[in-house]
């Protein structure tokens, strides 16, 4: 019933960030966290890659681009997680190649940001777009490089969007949150994909 929402919803949302984790993982552990600014996502489950990430910047379709498919739906779905910000802050690891076949390492993306506050300046959005491909590109270049998945710290092993809220939007999120968290029990039920979700609302608890 996902698609039933309205997709400026942060209910919508909340439900495609559950939806991507899923796809990534076979056991999958999800965090969400509501602090009084911002909301955080996390899942740990498979690092990005090149063209993970990269479908993550251009945000087609799976069917367009077959880098979504190695990391759930970050398509034409991730675009409702907007709903939060504009603006989305990306931590977790990323697997650098030193060719297709042979594994060099992993790396941390280091907070990557995805900005999508220019919908009304097709320039500047293009402009965003080409920053933000070009640091795809020399993702393989971040230090320190760890030689296996294993040697990055447990935080470092989580992937992480971070959405910044304002004073008016946290109380609204927070309503969300407890919808979904009321759903959350026949999610689980129906998903054995997913292990685990631990929710913490410190709107609530503050």
């Amino acid at each position: 019933g996902i698609e039933n929402l309205d997709e400026k919803s942060g209910e919508r949302a909340i439900w495609e960030l559950v939806q991507n984790a899923r796809d990534m993982d076979l056991d999958c552990m999800i965090k969400i966290e509501l602090n009084t600014d911002s909301i955080i996502f996390s899942h740990h489950g498979k690092p990005f890659d090149y063209l993970s990430l990269l479908a993550l910047v251009n945000q087609n379709s799976s069917k367009d681009n077959p880098g979504a498919d190695l990391v759930g739906q970050y398509g034409t779905g991730f675009m409702t997680t907007h709903a939060f910000n504009d603006i989305v802050s990306v931590d977790g690891p990323y697997k650098v190649m030193a060719n297709p076949t042979t594994l060099k390492g992993y790396v941390a993306l280091g907070g990557f940001i995805l900005n999508r506050s220019f919908r009304n300046d097709t320039e500047l959005a293009i402009s965003e777009m080409r920053k933000e491909m070009k640091l795809v590109n020399d993702m393989h270049k971040k230090q320190p490089l760890y030689p296996d998945y294993e040697s990055l710290e447990e935080k470092a092993k989580w992937t992480s969007f971070k959405y910044k809220l304002n004073t008016n939007q946290v109380e609204s999120v927070s309503q969300q949150l407890s919808s979904a968290i009321r759903l959350m029990p026949m999610v689980l039920v129906i998903n054995e994909r997913i292990k685990e979700v631990e929710v913490h609302d410190y709107f609530v608890d503050k």
